[in-house]
């Protein structure tokens, strides 16, 4: 049904193929401390192919909030390190591996309002990138050829601070997340072929440098 909210597709043009595929695998290591120290180690692989060019929803990537009804999903690093939806195209490949670990567990801290358990750490590194086709037409090979970003890969590291709190009497895992990543791998050309369509691009993700995110209710 894509094709149909696409300005550049008309009737009878032919639909494009979309297939993405998300693995994620949760470890848990050894807890520390008589169980104190409950820490896990995760891995996400996120790959997606579009068998033609698009310009109505590729895939897009950058840092954002993945969902506020599935909260599991905010776990993802995927792009953070770089603008929203500023990393696009029909060719994805991203790996993130994240670890967590406790702070301070079992607080019980009721604060009026506000109900606050745990407090967690977790440090997190995201390697990948979207590419997309050249002007000529010609799909861009993954690794063998430059993204629009003009990177054959993007890079990031950040921290979090994860907050498992709520509001009282409201049935529901508020969370809090406090996120600081930094961009590896900068942009080296914009992915729009104007640059004056997007004249921020090489301002911040032309750049290494820090990106911060605060995440309110969406999960813990």
């Amino acid at each position: 049904l894509l094709p149909q909210y696409d300005p550049t597709l008309h009737a009878g043009a032919t639909p494009y193929f979309r297939a993405e595929a998300d693995y994620v695998e949760y470890l848990a290591l050894p807890a520390l401390a008589h169980g104190y120290y409950d820490h896990s180690l995760q891995l996400n692989l996120e790959l997606g192919y579009i068998n033609r060019d698009v310009a109505f929803l590729p895939f897009l990537g950058g840092g954002q909030l993945y969902s506020l009804g599935a909260p599991e999903y905010n776990t993802s690093v995927g792009f953070v390190g770089y603008p929203f939806y500023s990393v696009r195209g029909e060719s994805l490949l991203n790996l993130g591996v994240s670890y967590r670990g406790p702070i301070a567990r079992r607080l019980d801290w009721d604060l009026g309002a506000l109900y606050i358990e745990d407090i967690y750490f977790q440090v997190f590194t995201s390697w990948g990138n979207i590419w997309s086709f050249d002007r000529d037409g010609k799909r861009q090979v993954p690794f063998a050829d430059r993204a629009a970003n003009g990177r054959y890969v993007l890079g990031d590291v950040g921290i979090d601070l994860r907050i498992g709190n709520f509001f009282q009497e409201i049935e529901t895992n508020v969370g809090t997340t406090l996120r600081a990543v930094y961009r590896i791998v900068p942009f080296r050309d914009c992915p729009d072929s104007d640059p004056s369509a997007d004249p921020h691009c090489l301002d911040v993700a032309g750049a290494r440098g820090f990106l911060f995110y605060a995440i309110v209710g969406g999960g813990f």
